[in-house]
Order: structure tokens, then C-alpha cells, then sequence
């Protein structure tokens, strides 16, 4: 098999892989994620008692630190709160403002 010279270097090197996890979108694991497994909740859980419109998707997102609209964040604090019974502030799901 003949090999391709430009698919010789298509490995990505370690400074593309550490720009690619310094991206300003990823926020790393969130707070909220340790919350959730303190009181042994699932995602499926505030979606269930969310005021507003809240998927999956959202809090799978709110957990591993993918960069939230302030507004979504807003809605998992309220959902947060709901679910926990617990006063919660920001800084105790989010280490970022989005």
C-alpha cells in the first residue's frame, strides 16, 4: 500500500491537543455535576421538574463545563434548587458566567 506523505503527519501533535482542551468552551466539570451525584440525581431528574423548557442535552452540557448561556444556567439553578429543596446560588453550580 502506498503511503500518502500528507497523511504521514495527521497525527495531532501534543500542542494540538492542549489547544484543543484550552478551548474557551470547555469550562471543565462543573460544580453542578458534584451536586448531582451528592444527592444521587440524574439529568432525566431536572429535566423532569424544570419551570422552564430544560433538555437533556442542557444539563448533560451544565455538568461537563460546556459553555451555557447565562439564561440556561438560570434555568438549572432553578431546576437545581426545586429539585434539592436547597437555597443555591450561582457559584454553587457554575464556575463561569455565561
Amino acid at each position: 500500500m502506498d503511503m500518502d506523505p500528507d497523511r504521514e503527519n495527521s497525527e495531532p501533535s501534543q500542542s494540538d491537543l492542549s489547544e484543543l482542551t484550552d478551548s474557551p468552551y470547555d469550562k471543565g466539570l462543573q460544580p453542578l455535576d458534584r451536586l448531582m451525584q451528592v444527592h444521587n440525581l440524574q439529568n432525566h431528574d431536572l429535566v423532569k421538574v424544570a419551570p422552564r423548557f430544560l433538555t437533556h442535552k442542557m444539563v448533560q452540557k451544565g455538568r461537563s463545563g460546556r459553555r451555557l448561556t447565562a439564561k440556561v444556567q438560570r434555568r438549572l439553578l432553578e431546576a437545581a434548587r426545586q429539585v434539592t429543596g436547597a437555597p443555591l446560588e450561582w457559584a454553587d453550580l457554575f464556575n463561569y458566567r455565561g
